[in-house]
């Protein structure tokens, strides 16, 4: 996402589905320091092995600090992925301000990561297979 407050919203996770298919060690969506932007009513699927190692979501920024204050995921479906969606990242991205609105995590092998720079530590939830 290039674009000061994008925003998409979808019919519904069951009738807007995205399927991410391609190699491994990759981020099907990835949102970098946009603020205020809103994503909703869709679902997005792996169509490839959970083992390649793919994010579904992917929120950070490009320095610490706010870089993502603002944002809104409603609606949202997540599945078969390695991680569902990842917070931040262990280098310089920062994340924070986010909402999350009926978050629905399945069949992942972790939900939600939540990742601190700086420090490099992974504070993940573990959750793969629940609503958040």
């Amino acid at each position: 996402m290039g674009s000061s407050f994008p925003s998409s919203q979808g019919a519904g996770p069951i009738d807007s589905k995205l399927k991410r298919v391609g190699p491994g060690n990759t981020t099907a969506i990835t949102v970098r320091r946009n603020k205020y932007y809103q994503f909703s009513d869709f679902s997005i699927e792996n169509g490839t092995s959970v083992n390649d190692n793919i994010t579904a979501i992917a929120c950070t920024g490009t320095t610490s600090g706010t870089q993502t204050g603002g944002s809104v995921w409603a609606n949202v479906a997540v599945s078969h992925f390695t991680t569902g969606v990842q917070i931040g990242d262990t280098s310089t991205g920062a994340a924070s301000e986010m909402t999350f609105v009926n978050l629905q995590l399945a069949h992942n092998d972790v939900g939600l990561v939540s990742l601190e720079p700086d420090a490099g530590r992974d504070i993940s939830t573990g959750w793969g297979d629940d609503s958040w």
